[in-house]
């Protein structure tokens, strides 16, 4: 189902006593390593992206989901990741540097993330917050709204979404209150 959701289809070749053989098709990979690779031309060329450069941590223990977040960062020359495997190593990273987005799964093994969103929005950190989850029921979404996410992107990940929240959210201004 996650592959029929991320528009791919499984093939399979069985032979008795040969084995079998596997094929895995996915539209948007090519798509992905195509861009990858003109991407990889733009970094040997800098100063011609007209950007900054931003700081993204992704907090995700899914080693699949980071190797595919770290392909669509390499499509973007401005942008570079650092990736924490559970809250803990997450919480120090954050405590060592501000990145400029925060992408945070929510079902971490030592912590659920939505507390780490919970805790920075209590310490009222001025960077955003983009949750990357597969928990998109209604009632989860309406909390993490309450809790100050700034954007949502679910799994199976679309890569044209993540990318355009992504050019939004390090884009956007952020509010100061100034006191006195």
């Amino acid at each position: 189902s996650l592959i029929e959701a991320m528009d791919g289809h499984l093939k399979v070749e069985s032979r008795e006593g040969l084995g079998s053989c596997f094929s895995l098709e996915l539209p948007g990979y090519k798509e992905l390593r195509s861009a990858s690779s003109r991407a990889e031309v733009v970094k040997s060329q800098p100063g011609q992206t007209g950007y900054g450069s931003y700081d993204l941590l992704y907090i995700e223990d899914n080693r699949s989901n980071i190797a595919l977040l770290e392909a669509i960062v390499a499509m973007r020359p401005e942008l570079s990741l650092r990736v924490a495997l559970n809250a803990r190593e997450g919480r120090a990273q954050l405590a060592q540097k501000a990145p400029d987005l925060l992408l945070l799964d929510l079902h971490l093994p030592d912590e659920d993330g939505q507390r780490i969103l919970e805790d920075l929005r209590r310490a009222r950190v001025d960077f955003p917050v983009l949750i990357v989850s597969a928990d998109v029921t209604p009632a989860r979404l309406l909390e993490l709204e309450t809790l100050g996410m700034d954007g949502f992107i679910s799994k199976p990940i679309q890569v044209k979404e993540l990318l355009s929240r992504i050019d939004h959210l390090v884009a956007s201004p952020r509010l100061e209150l100034k006191v006195g």
